[in-house]
């Protein structure tokens, strides 16, 4: 099993070249001792830095009891080990789960040193598990492909190389190498939907039906590389729909109904989104498409990690938009080449076509939301207050009030990003700029 073990790990570490260790999420279970012994032989033989991680959820007796034989099996291994208790609250059966597993998940990773790797149990009986939850809940193929073998959370790779192995194979392993694990009483529990199809539901289908699992598990991967391919083609049906920080709506039109509902499911997903159920898509993707191109839309969707975001549509075009806090005017130095606004954007000055070089004692501020300013672009005929040049420019309304604005004592100068006062423009001025265009 280790050499199986060992090639599967180094097929995995492939993705992640700056691997500087391995961190093994231990609950002190089968799974997690079985994992913690084949990491720890593959560390030695790789000459590679391991530690492990124990979350203490607060939810059992025996809790302060696991931690303990968590540090013990550490110790006697000279694996450096950690542990964080978190707190999960009072919840349903299904939201103490999905709590605990998001508390685990952020406890791990803020335990795990810089630059290593999060090595997780599951296992192949758990993939299997897994496909029947989402199968109930009528999950998609990215739901019914179950768990993949690498995967993030925010940017820390974990990896699942236990996924080809079932759950007697890490029982055996563990019965031939002498390792001694917990049992967690909350695995007995049948109330918990995982554990009834485990103890129940899924044994039976096993016993009737010769190889279950593993037929199971062959039919998940079929749908990941379905899925995948799924993907490239959405990915290519967005690179051409996309346009800046938006998705252009009319281009995704042209695409058949399938196609599209498959773009916007990819471009909700690659910005962090939880997916919606097919009734929500197929209501988003409709008020996307039929609404007129000057309407407006705004639908509040979560995200898997992090503040909601806002799904919003302007002229034709969809956004999805954070909450972000309010900029605030600020007096800038008369030599200042750069400043930090309240909202960590750079706005920097460098010598080129812009604004005249300021005069005398004139101030310079930057301020926002100033849309009933009257100004001249430089490449315009005529003066017209802010608010009608953003709107013939096709500026999203909830942009307008973030967009910097240049004064010189009380007279706008340069709109960053878009335009410079007519009356102050020169060639050889000063040339605003910000790190990115506020969205």
């Amino acid at each position: 099993m280790q050499d199986t073990f060992s090639s599967e790990l180094d097929a995995l570490l492939k993705c992640a070249p700056d691997t500087k260790g391995l961190a093994v999420a231990l609950s002190g279970g089968l799974d997690s001792m079985v994992l913690l012994e084949l990491a720890w032989r593959y560390a030695q033989r790789e000459n590679l830095a391991l530690c492990a991680i124990h979350v203490h959820h607060n939810l059992s007796a025996d809790a302060d009891q696991w931690l303990d034989f968590c540090a013990q099996q550490c110790e006697q291994r000279e694996i450096a080990f950690f542990s964080e208790r978190v707190h999960i609250g009072t919840q349903t059966r299904r939201g103490i789960e999905d709590k605990a597993r998001q508390k685990r998940y952020q406890a791990l990773d803020s335990c795990a040193p810089a630059g290593y790797v999060l090595l997780l149990g599951q296992h192949r009986d758990d993939q299997v598990e897994t496909f029947f939850l989402r199968l109930k809940r009528g999950a998609g193929l990215k739901g019914l492909g179950g768990m993949q073998a690498l995967s993030y959370w925010h940017q820390r790779p974990l990896l699942r190389p236990l996924l080809g192995f079932s759950r007697a194979e890490l029982n055996e392993c563990a019965e031939r190498q002498g390792l001694l694990h917990i049992h967690d009483e909350s695995n007995d529990d049948n109330g918990f939907d995982r554990n009834f199809l485990r103890n129940q539901a899924l044994p039976l289908l096993s016993a009737r039906f010769n190889g279950f699992y593993k037929k199971v598990a062959q039919s998940m991967a079929i749908i990941q590389r379905q899925q995948r391919l799924l993907d490239e083609i959405a990915h290519d049906d967005i690179a051409n729909a996309h346009a800046q920080s938006s998705l252009n709506l009319t281009s995704l039109r042209k695409l058949s109904d399938a196609r599209y509902h498959n773009a916007l499911r990819y471009w909700l997903y690659s910005h962090d989104v939880v997916m919606p159920s097919e009734k929500q898509l197929q209501d988003l993707a409709q008020q996307l498409s039929c609404a007129r191109a000057d309407s407006q839309m705004q639908v509040v969707l979560k995200r898997l990690h992090g503040s909601p975001c806002v799904l919003r549509r302007y002229q034709d075009h969809a956004y999805l938009c954070t909450e972000q806090p309010s900029l605030e005017a600020q007096r800038l130095s008369t030599d200042c080449t750069s400043v930090t606004l309240s909202d960590g954007t750079v706005l920097s000055a460098q010598a080129g076509e812009g604004v005249r070089p300021l005069e005398g004692a004139e101030q310079l501020s930057v301020r926002f939301g100033q849309l009933s300013s009257v100004i001249r672009p430089h490449n315009k005929a005529h003066s017209k207050k802010l608010s009608q040049w953003f709107k013939a420019l096709q500026v999203p309304p909830w942009q307008r009030q973030r967009v910097p604005l240049i004064y010189y004592d009380d007279v706008l100068v340069a709109v960053v990003g878009y335009f410079y006062n007519y009356d102050y423009f020169s060639k050889n001025g000063v040339q605003w700029q910000c790190s990115e265009r506020p969205k």
